[in-house]
């Protein structure tokens, strides 16, 4: 069971690559939902296609996975994203993906990835307006003014790098809420290596290596407080 798990989530950018729009739909369940990025506008599995439409299909995307881990019927994956935009601009982004499967159905998708650090990137290029634009329009044309709104909101607000900070620092007993939810102790993350942070909106997700193994954390943070009101280990 757990390799068909894995094998279902491989399957969702493999179908990306190709160009498989129906396919990959059909990937996710009747009430699925992704947040691509985290902190931008989910959507439901009857808004995938128009999703497709914005911000796959004029693209050239390949994944670039780095490793995975499977955690009861949950994937987190540490991935690398290349994409070929239709000016040629070429683009890389560091990721880390959940994917949560029941039932042999996609029924989440969470990409933790920084829309901002990514724009900020981008626009340092040539052309790069020129481009923007015209994937402002997509986006426009197949998901109207909600779609600019719930994208752009991914890059006005969110932890950023202060949750970067507070994970690096390892120091997280200082930033915890009282009642924060946790399927891990502190100890857990004692002697750890953090090997790379993402953040995005008010989540911070970061891959480490203990004792020679290699995991996956995610953390949320308050908006007001930046304390850390839940989190989760991979591993």
């Amino acid at each position: 069971m757990n390799e068909k798990i894995l094998e279902i989530v491989k399957k969702s950018p493999q179908l990306v690559k190709s160009h498989q729009r129906e396919e990959w739909v059909q990937l996710f369940s009747k009430d699925a939902e992704i947040e691509d990025p985290v902190g931008s506008r989910p959507y439901k599995q009857e808004e995938l296609g128009k999703f497709w439409d914005a911000f796959i299909a004029p693209n050239e995307i390949t994944f670039h996975s780095n490793f995975d881990i499977l955690s009861g019927n949950t994937v987190a994956r540490d991935v690398n994203i290349h994409t070929i935009l239709p000016s040629k601009h070429e683009v890389w982004v560091p990721a880390h993906l959940f994917y949560t499967v029941k039932d042999g159905k996609v029924i989440s998708m969470y990409a933790h990835w920084d829309l901002s650090k990514m724009v900020f990137d981008f626009l340092k290029m040539k052309g790069a307006i020129s481009a923007m634009t015209s994937l402002s329009f997509s986006i426009f044309k197949n998901l109207g003014i909600p779609g600019i709104w719930g994208f752009t909101k991914a890059f006005l607000w969110g932890i950023k790098g202060s949750g970067e900070k507070i994970i690096k620092s390892q120091n997280l007993a200082n930033h915890l809420k009282k009642d924060a939810d946790l399927n891990f102790s502190l100890n857990d993350l004692s002697n750890i290596k953090v090997l790379n942070t993402r953040s995005s909106g008010y989540y911070t997700s970061f891959s480490f290596e203990k004792e020679g193994k290699k995991g996956i954390g995610n953390l949320k943070f308050c908006p007001l407080s930046k304390n850390i009101t839940w989190g989760r280990l991979y591993h």
